[in-house]
């Protein structure tokens, strides 16, 4: 059973940065191509690679990993729109829809970061009952 959480935080994980990747270079989430507030979201990236080699691709540290990406990826948007507010466009979509999409890949970050705590817990938990009995 917690081996099936555990593959589908991963599907969920890959899906994520796939998405994103697609969707950052096909569209360019904020603004035109030209716009480098669209650069911010090779933060996420980064985070994500960066994590999951120092956790070791181990179920706790994808865990953190995962809710720092979250943070990270929420704060993006607020951070293009209230520091370069001139050079930000938002394409014909409007702030609310780019809020919108970047909340959608929250979503996906916040699931798989809960499924991989589940799966860290649990063997956790099962270690701490070996020892015991």
């Amino acid at each position: 059973m917690h081996k099936n959480k555990y593959y589908i935080a991963w599907w969920v994980w890959l899906f994520g940065i796939l998405f994103l990747g697609r969707i950052n270079g096909a569209i360019w989430l904020i603004g035109s191509e030209n716009n480098p507030a669209n650069l911010l979201y090779r933060a996420v990236f980064i985070t994500r690679i960066i994590g999951s080699i120092i956790s070791r691709f181990k179920s706790g540290g994808m865990m953190y990993t995962l809710f720092m990406t979250a943070v990270i990826q929420f704060l993006i948007p607020f951070f293009a729109l209230f520091v370069r507010p001139a050079k930000t466009t938002w394409w014909n979509a409007g702030v609310i829809w780019v809020l919108i999409l970047n909340f959608f890949f929250v979503i996906t970050f916040m699931v798989s970061a809960l499924l991989f705590r589940k799966i860290h817990i649990y063997y956790k938990n099962k270690k701490t009952s070996d020892i015991l009995s």
